[in-house]
């Protein structure tokens, strides 16, 4: 068995360290310093792998591991969001009375929530303008958007998402009775 040779050392702050002496990588008979008579050049500490490593995965890995996991689902409703204004506005300008259209409008975003799996209460329509010549219509819809997910603590939030959109009445169309 090869034990190391160590020299101790005096270096420029006045402290002294162990260190192998150049060239030199072992000796049979030498063994390390004795514990307490000197200090080694890394210090007595250790490393700080372990903790580096906690912390990239704490706050590098996990963040980015649950926003990869969430943002298929902000995506999702956005687009539900969108999808159901639009459609609520070109019902809601084609139907014959106000009353009418709105009834035509939320069955619209109603079926939009079912066919995506939402909640019923998941979007609301607010529905603004007036169905006279040349006005237009403006729909809001409203969407719940889950914040995230953490595994092992569930749901952390919601956020709320909001699509407008605008469709015009036709100029030239008959006025609702």
């Amino acid at each position: 068995m090869t034990a190391h040779v160590w020299v101790l050392e005096t270096i420029r702050s006045g402290r002294e360290v162990c260190r192998r002496p150049p060239g030199r990588r072992g000796a049979p008979d030498a063994g390390p310093p004795r514990p307490g008579r000197c200090r080694y050049p890394g210090g007595e500490r250790g490393s700080s792998a372990p903790l580096t490593l906690m912390l990239g995965v704490g706050f590098v890995l996990l963040p980015v591991m649950v926003l990869v996991l969430v943002l298929p689902t902000w995506e999702q409703r956005t687009v539900d969001a969108q999808d159901a204004a639009r459609s609520a506005a070109r019902a809601l300008v084609a139907a014959d009375s106000w009353g009418d259209g709105v009834a035509a409008a939320d069955g619209i975003v109603a079926q939009i929530a079912e066919s995506d799996g939402l909640l019923p209460g998941d979007l609301n329509a607010q529905f603004s303008g007036s169905l006279d010549p040349g006005g237009s219509v403006t729909v809001a819809v409203t969407v719940v958007v889950p914040a995230g997910d953490v595994p092992g603590l569930g749901p952390i939030g919601t956020l709320h998402y909001t699509a407008m959109s605008t469709a015009h009445v036709d100029s030239f169309r008959d006025s609702p009775a």
